[in-house]
């Protein structure tokens, strides 16, 4: 005589049908289908909700003959469950519109401060959407070198020569006005002066045999060419 199996709520369940309704099939070990599964089911299905470790479905006890199976549901975790699960999800991070970013004020980036506003005010830069929306009006290519015996006037081009004169700006009581550095430069097929204003440190990083890259605008003054604070690279050092 078949004994009566305890379910997993507490109950006493009836006794298991003879082949075994309850037990596995033949040749496998298939999951057992007992009197208590769905007490079970539904305890798993709190557990899962609740964000819980816990098992989602409990099988029952196999009968005479077969061996049951106990099925257990997967972790609630990893962000994807329910709130209160334990996972450990990447918080997300909505992104702004740009009529939210009109009502920033460029003063919410980092390192700009009350100054910084006023320069950019000044542009008609006020909000991160303003600053965004600050298109440049050109696009200067420095990558274009020229040869200055081929560099018209109006031109702007990246010329390599060589420093051949520095003219220092004068110092202490004789000093009128801004400084000026003026430098005589040339590449083997022509040359140019080079003039920088309130630039003196340029007389030091541009003595006398400084190959460099110098990008401006060729112009002329006096009937001599020359460029007016252009940008400077140095190529190799004096000596």
């Amino acid at each position: 005589m078949t004994k009566p199996v305890a379910s997993s709520s507490g109950k006493r369940a009836g006794p298991a049908k003879a082949g075994g309704a309850g037990a596995a099939k033949a040749g496998g070990d298939g999951p057992a289908k007992g009197g208590g599964a769905e007490a079970a089911k539904t305890r798993g299905a709190r557990a899962a909700k609740a964000g819980g470790d816990g098992p989602a479905k409990l099988g029952g006890t196999g009968g005479t003959g077969g061996t049951g199976e106990t099925k257990t549901g997967g972790s609630v975790g990893a962000g994807a469950g329910k709130a209160g699960a334990t996972g450990s999800g990447t918080a997300h991070i909505p992104g702004r519109k740009l009529r939210q970013l009109d009502e920033l004020p460029v003063t919410v980036l980092d390192k700009v401060g009350t100054a910084s506003a006023r320069e950019l005010a000044e542009l008609g830069i006020e909000t991160v959407f303003d600053l965004l929306t600050y298109y440049p009006r050109r696009y200067i290519d420095g990558t274009r070198l020229a040869p200055l015996s081929e560099l018209a006037e109006g031109e702007r081009a990246s010329v390599l020569a060589t420093v051949r004169r520095v003219n220092r700006p004068p110092s202490g009581r004789y000093r009128r006005g801004p400084t000026r550095v003026e430098l005589d430069i040339t590449d083997g097929t022509g040359g140019s002066k080079v003039v920088f204003f309130n630039q003196a440190w340029r007389a030091k990083q541009l003595p006398v045999g400084t190959l460099a890259l110098f990008f401006g605008k060729l112009g002329t003054y006096r009937d001599n060419r020359q460029m007016v604070n252009p940008t400077v690279e140095v190529v190799r050092a004096a000596g």
